[in-house]
């Protein structure tokens, strides 16, 4: 992902496999992060607690990227805190060129973060953009001060709305105790 930032973009192909994050993964601009496929690529988290799995760069805003083809599974985002939304997953396009495509949750679980579980805040996506293809397998968030899924869409764009997809299997969210 450096490699490829400091040489002004480009995309970052992960090939079949899985592949064990032992420390976060700093999202860059410019640079767009393919995988061999959901059932073919997958990244997994076997960090300690409170650190992230994907982090943005913090030295500058992070813009033009895109994630594709890509299983994250048995992942946990725990105790995010500072930078606004605070969630324990963020996805956060900020050009309507970015994609947002074929992208499995799997196993996963939010926990313990200021903001929400996970968010998709979409507004700059539009109808010019590739379709939106996200799904959730048996993902969980539980005891974060917000819901535990958040999408916020567009205002109305020239090019029309956002299409695509988002579904899955069951996500389950544990409130906290006097919500």
């Amino acid at each position: 992902i450096d490699r490829a930032y400091d040489a002004g973009g480009g995309t970052v192909y992960i090939p079949k496999g899985r592949y064990y994050i032992r420390s976060s993964l700093k999202i860059r601009s410019g640079v767009h992060i393919q995988g061999a496929g959901v059932e073919a690529c997958s990244l997994q988290s076997i960090m300690a607690d409170n650190v992230p799995a994907f982090v943005a760069d913090t030295t500058a805003k992070v813009e033009h990227w895109s994630i594709k083809d890509l299983l994250i599974e048995k992942t946990v985002m725990k105790a995010t805190a500072g930078t606004p939304p605070q969630a324990g997953i963020d996805f956060e396009p900020n050009r309507d060129d970015e994609e947002l495509v074929n992208c499995v949750m799997r196993n996963c679980v939010s926990e313990n973060n200021t903001g929400c579980g996970y968010v998709f805040y979409l507004p700059n996506l539009t109808g010019k953009s590739a379709p939106l293809s996200v799904r959730f397998e048996d993902c969980v968030a539980r005891g974060s001060n917000h819901s535990a899924l958040a999408f916020i869409t567009g205002n109305e764009h020239a090019d029309g709305p956002l299409t695509g997809t988002a579904d899955g299997k069951p996500l389950t969210y544990h409130v906290k105790r006097g919500d």
